[in-house]
């Protein structure tokens, strides 16, 4: 039997999501029909990340045991000769027993973007929050400091996705503006449900001047939900890297 890793990236707009659910298309299904066909047998898929409804990948490794003698080469190009358009299998490997693509993973890097300016744009409709008011971005990369380090991440996690271990460890948070485009890079070790969509959602907010940068520090003490700013909406986050 082989453990065989996939690469592969997808627009999320048309899918709720990664993981299979009753009556709804998802990302997982799609390629799972897809590895069906090719190789005759239903596997079981590990995904690096469970990406919610409408989120994208540049970036999202799956891996895979099967008894299929497929090279990987011809497995990417017999699937991405299946697949929709807004999925493509980027590469495709043999790797150790030991790996699965999501309890391997060290951290994770998602991608939050904001179109800031007086109009929307037709061409980044669907991968962009847009906001026309003023931001300051240097009072968001200020507050974006505090959310640095290991902490109880409780208030920037959905009522509905309570886990028993809110501790998550923020490796990086980058905040960066150019040509009207406002984008947050955030690694870490772990993700709670929705947590980069508030924690982005909070940071508007301070950008906006809702909330002062230093609030930040009280917001996570708190451990209260309504403390923390909106959640944003899914099209402008995107999963970008998988560290092993």
């Amino acid at each position: 039997m082989r453990n065989i890793k996939l690469v592969i990236q997808y627009e999320g707009t048309a899918y709720h999501g990664w993981q299979i659910q009753p009556e709804v298309i998802t990302v997982q299904k799609v390629l799972l029909d897809g590895l069906a066909k090719i190789i005759g047998e239903r596997v079981k898929l590990s995904a690096s990340a469970r990406t919610d409804s409408g989120v994208h990948a540049r970036c999202q490794v799956v891996s895979f045991k099967t008894d299929s003698l497929i090279l990987p080469g011809r497995l990417v190009r017999a699937l991405n000769g299946l697949l929709p358009d807004d999925i493509v299998v980027v590469k495709a490997s043999y790797c150790p027993d030991s790996f699965n693509a999501r309890y391997s993973a060290r951290s994770r890097e998602y991608r939050y973007s904001i179109l800031n300016r007086s109009f929307r744009s037709p061409f980044d409709l669907r991968h962009c929050y847009f906001v026309s008011y003023p931001v300051d971005v240097d009072a968001m990369k200020e507050g974006a400091g505090f959310f640095l380090g290991t902490h109880d991440f409780t208030s920037f996690e959905s009522h509905f996705g309570k886990r028993d271990n809110p501790v998550r460890t923020v490796e990086k948070l980058n905040i960066f503006s150019r040509a009207g485009f406002i984008r947050l890079d955030i690694r870490a070790n772990g993700f709670l449900t929705y947590m980069v969509r508030i924690v982005a959602g909070t940071l508007l907010d301070v950008g906006r001047g809702k909330i002062l940068p230093g609030d930040i520090r009280e917001i996570l003490k708190a451990r209260e939900r309504q403390r923390a700013g909106p959640t944003l909406p899914s099209k402008g986050l995107c999963l970008m890297k998988v560290f092993y």
